[in-house]
């Protein structure tokens, strides 16, 4: 009898041991045997296309884009909105082509075995007209021009420079210390650009940009302009 009764207290001890613990999990927000809830995240890469800048995406039509899963937890479905109009993908990672111009938001929405969470990215792609993408490129043309400046700490290049297209050894400052395509994170330039010796950008040729833009003097700073446009 006492051998028993001790087996079944040891026994009854053991089940309340559990419960306090299952007990003190619950309170704690932790759940025995449980799955990590899904956290949802993504990257991308511009696979093929004439990618203008990574940061945003910015590019021309058509751009490819390969969509990366980086999402944490179980995950049952993946599902992806590009914000093009272009139908729901369930791929984890899919590969996707912009074809028209426009800002797109990205969304990732994962799910799985209880929840669910949505990834968004708003215009995180960027399909630009051929105007804003050359007055892009222009735009990084000034910050080099502007940066080697003040790299070299001089208010003055060494030269004036025509027909600038981006490459090394031409734009310079501090008696050739600094280069300007030193700074571009995009070169050659599809056009050309004269340079002043304050290192202002007053001119420019569209090169590979083509005829449907123009150098326009209206604005300030001179910008490009599509051809139509006022």
């Amino acid at each position: 009898m006492y051998s028993y009764f001790t087996g079944k207290a040891v026994r009854w001890g053991s089940t309340i041991a559990v419960a306090i613990l299952m007990l003190l999990a619950s309170v704690a927000g932790v759940s025995c045997g449980s799955t990590p809830a899904p956290i949802a995240a993504f990257t991308a890469e511009v696979t093929a296309g004439d990618l203008i800048t990574n940061n945003p995406i910015a590019g021309l039509a058509p751009l490819t884009i390969a969509f990366t899963d980086r999402s944490t937890g179980e995950i049952k479905t993946w599902r992806w909105g590009f914000g093009d109009g272009s139908p729901t993908v369930y791929e984890q990672n899919p590969s996707h082509r912009y074809t028209r111009e426009g800002r797109f938001t990205v969304q990732l929405t994962v799910e799985g075995p209880d929840k669910a969470d949505s990834a968004v990215k708003t215009f995180f792609v960027n399909i630009l007209t051929i105007s804003e993408a050359a007055n892009n490129e222009l735009n990084q043309a000034r910050q080099a021009v502007t940066e080697c400046l003040t790299k070299a700490g001089v208010a003055k290049l060494d030269a004036a420079v025509l027909a600038w297209d981006g490459s090394s050894g031409k734009v310079t400052a501090g008696g050739g210390t600094k280069d300007a395509a030193d700074y571009l994170a995009r070169k050659p330039f599809k056009a050309t650009y004269d340079v002043a010796l304050n290192g202002s950008i007053y001119s420019g040729a569209p090169g590979t940009w083509g005829s449907g833009i123009v150098w326009d003097t209206s604005t300030e700073p001179d910008r490009w302009r599509a051809v139509g446009d006022t």
